[in-house]
């Protein structure tokens, strides 16, 4: 990846998943998600889920540090080229989980 990220991003909410966001976080197995809107869905049983929040909200501050042009068409090719769990946006992600 780029560059160091400006960790906790600003500007981003955190909403329970609805039945369109569940729907999507059940066909691809994920607990949670950001939208484009730079909103992070994340199922009820996890709302406080640290761990996942700091994950999610790496995600924000890789699209504030790459740009939304370059962050949408990147981790969509890299989930088919390495698979989710070894997307690089995703091995960044991981690294902020305990912070």
């Amino acid at each position: 990846m780029a560059s160091h990220l400006n960790f906790p991003p600003t500007n981003y909410r955190v909403k329970t998943a609805g039945r369109i966001a569940t729907a999507f976080l059940n066909a691809f197995g994920f607990d949670a998600t950001v939208s484009p809107w730079r909103t992070i869905y994340i199922r009820e049983r996890y709302k406080d889920d640290q761990a996942l929040l700091n994950h999610e909200m790496a995600h924000i501050a890789q699209i504030d540090r790459d740009g939304p042009l370059k962050f949408w068409p990147k981790i969509l090719a890299d989930y088919f080229i390495h698979g989710h769990k070894n997307s690089p946006y995703e091995i960044e992600a991981r690294r902020y989980e305990a912070q």
